[in-house]
């Protein structure tokens, strides 16, 4: 995904859509749920270190230890 297409601020699927539009390639709902399911399963066997880009995790630590705190686990657990 290291194209102009992808690199832009819009929301992932969108970027996942115009990519492979831009390259002529065939888009629809079905296609969207097998690259989602994919990439969530690549993801759940993955580090969580590896997983997350280091430059924009800021906003998912936070959320992570926002329910840790309102559910009382302790990440040292």
């Amino acid at each position: 995904m290291n194209v102009p297409h992808f690199k832009t601020s819009e929301k992932w699927s969108n970027r996942v859509r115009d990519t492979f539009r831009a390259q002529g390639k065939p888009w629809s709902d079905q296609i969207e749920a097998e690259i989602k399911y994919k990439v969530s399963d690549i993801v759940s066997r993955t580090k969580l270190d590896d997983a997350l880009n280091q430059h924009k995790r800021t906003s998912f630590n936070a959320l992570v230890q926002s329910l840790q705190l309102r559910l009382g686990v302790n990440d040292q657990q």
